[in-house]
């Protein structure tokens, strides 16, 4: 997460469920991305894939931005 999304997330009281989600591989830059917690929806936009490899795994590292502006 950016420094700006991780700051809302805090202030929502939702930061670890937010970091908890686990994103599908095919999910794309500038998807909007829209999280379900306890009634409310909180939106954010997909800033930054990078694939991490090392010690015989690889996993997908996404950042997400807040707010979400449009989408693709």
């Amino acid at each position: 997460m950016t420094a700006t999304a991780e700051r809302y997330a805090a202030q929502q009281g939702v930061l670890d469920k937010i970091l908890a989600a686990a994103l599908p591989a095919h999910c794309q830059l500038g998807d909007l991305v829209s999280v379900k917690i306890d009634g409310a929806t909180h939106e954010f936009v997909l800033l930054r894939r990078r694939w991490i490899a090392g010690d015989g795994s690889t996993r997908l590292e996404v950042t997400l931005d807040y707010p979400a502006h449009g989408g693709r």
